[in-house]
Formats: structure tokens, C-alpha cells, sequence
């Protein structure tokens, strides 16, 4: 099915159309910040398409994940012998006796996975890195699906096939203020995005802001 529907949207584009769309599609990415330092965010005209089948395994493979670094999480806590097995520093050493007052020590990180469409059978899961420390990524995606939608191209696709996006910083704010109420904050906290002047991202800064 997901073969069809890739064969389908290339099927709607010819040279004229496809220099048209991405033109547009390039405009816009320079009118919403979605540049990382110099370089445009995306250098292809077709979103990555996942059937409800596949965005249901990638989300099981990703939890199980996460499960599995949870317990690690919990049982280093708890055992100074298992730390001691991947040679901390002094200082990652002491991290362990802060208590931010929530439970997960990364609420806002991020898996890096692709995944591979087979012929046969359910698609294959690649994790890449974890990505324990930002959320980086999220404003970027929304903004350029929301791109995606606006394209002639895209309009064509949508009168045979429904494509729906899964919006992500919605789901960021939600996680923070989650950790602050778990933490015991009862007023509104105050949210502050804080990195160097010249890093390539800040660009997705603006995004959240």
C-alpha cells in the first residue's frame, strides 16, 4: 500500500511541477525560520509517508526502548556497584543524589530512528542515537509539514489518499508543564530557551517562541 502511494505522488510531478512545488516549497522554508544555520532544512519534495500500521510500530519499538532505559535508569539509582561499571566522572557521580523532584531523568528526549519500508512483511526499525538533553527537532517538523500541506502537489495527493500529521510541540509544552506539576509547582512556571548566540539551531528557537 505505502509502495502505491509513494509511486502515486511521484506520478504527480514532472520536471515543470516539480521545480514549481519546491520553489514554493524553498520559499517558504526561508519565511519560517526552518534553516539550519545556512542550509535549508529539507532538500526533497516528498514527505516520508507512513501507514497507521507503521506509525503504530514505530511508536511500540520506541516505547519499548524507552521502558528498557527507564529500568536501567531506576536500577543505577538505586546501585552504586552499576554506575561504578561505566566509570562515571566526580561530577555525573553527583548528578545521581540531585532530585529534580519529577521521575524520568530526560522528559523532552529524542530517539533518532529511521525506518525501512520492506516488500513483504512489517517495515524494520533503525535507532541511531539518543538524544537525552532536547527536544530539538519537534518545532522544525511541525512547521514543515505544515509547508508540505500547503503545496499544490500535496493538494493533488489528499483527493485519492487522507494523510493526517502528528503535531509535536504541543506535546513538548504538555511534558514540561507535567514535570513542573510533578515537581510540586502549582503557579505557571516561566519557560526560557537558553543556548550560545551562533549555534545552527536557533533558528527552530523562534519556532517555539
Amino acid at each position: 500500500m505505502i509502495h502505491d502511494a509513494i509511486e502515486y505522488y511521484h506520478a504527480l510531478l514532472d520536471d515543470q511541477s516539480a521545480a514549481e512545488n519546491f520553489g514554493l516549497l524553498k520559499e517558504m522554508m526561508q519565511q519560517r525560520h526552518l534553516v539550519f544555520g545556512e542550509r535549508l532544512l529539507c532538500t526533497v519534495l516528498r514527505p516520508h509517508f507512513l501507514t497507521p500500521e507503521e506509525y503504530r510500530a514505530l511508536r511500540q519499538g520506541s516505547e519499548r526502548l524507552l521502558g528498557a532505559f527507564d529500568r536501567l535508569f531506576q536500577a543505577m539509582l538505586a546501585r552504586p556497584d552499576l554506575r561504578a561499571e561505566v566509570g562515571l566522572t566526580e561530577v555525573e557521580e553527583e548528578a545521581f543524589a540531585i532530585d529534580p523532584g519529577f521521575r524520568s531523568p530526560t522528559p523532552t528526549g529524542r530517539l533518532d530512528s529511521f525506518l525501512t519500508h520492506e516488500p513483504e512483511g512489517p517495515p524494520t526499525i533503525h535507532f541511531v542515537e539518543y538524544n537525552a538533553e532536547t527536544p530539538a527537532g519537534a518545532g522544525y517538523e511541525d512547521v514543515l509539514s505544515e509547508a508540505f500541506f500547503e503545496l499544490p502537489v500535496m493538494a493533488r495527493f489528499q483527493e485519492r489518499y487522507r494523510v493526517t500529521m502528528k503535531p509535536l510541540r504541543g506535546k513538548i509544552l504538555e511534558t514540561l508543564l507535567k514535570m513542573h506539576r510533578e515537581a510540586g509547582g502549582r503557579e505557571p512556571p516561566t519557560i526560557g530557551i537558553v543556548d550560545w548566540a551562533d549555534v545552527p539551531t536557533k533558528n527552530e528557537f523562534y519556532i517555539f517562541d
